[in-house]
């Protein structure tokens, strides 16, 4: 019998778990295609790749740093940021918009941003996770 972790949990999967759950929702929300780094070759998913037991939502922690992160269900993102911070998540980077405010609501603080590559596009904002915040 499979067992699965609470619902919501995210476990480790192999890099091809986490590459095919990706591709399907990278062709049914254009928004993730747009906003994410292209993981759907597993050969790019470094480190330790985590998805719900559903496949609806996943994430990378390489080497402390948050990367790939994608849901495809409402409202997740909460529980993606708890498994992710108990799988050593300490720094990430993303697009200026509503995403960094998220991020601070969960111990992470601004550390530096840049103009995105992209023109007109939202500056990418570089974060770290603020010990003394998480501790509090």
């Amino acid at each position: 019998m499979t067992t699965y972790p609470a619902p919501g949990r995210h476990r480790p999967v192999p890099a091809s778990t986490y590459a095919r759950a990706l591709t399907l929702a990278w062709d049914s929300r254009p928004e993730i295609a747009e906003s994410l780094t292209d993981y759907r070759d597993p050969a790019t998913v470094t480190g330790q790749a985590y998805m719900s037991h559903d496949r609806s939502s996943g994430f990378i922690v390489r080497d402390g740093e948050l990367v790939g992160v994608f849901s495809t269900r409402k409202g997740a993102g909460d529980v993606i940021m708890r498994d992710a911070l108990d799988a050593g998540a300490v720094r990430l980077d993303c697009f200026d918009g509503y995403l960094p405010a998220f991020y601070a609501r969960h111990g992470f603080r601004e550390t530096s941003r840049e103009p995105n590559w992209t023109p007109g596009g939202p500056d990418v904002v570089y974060m770290s996770l603020d010990a003394a915040r998480v501790a509090a």
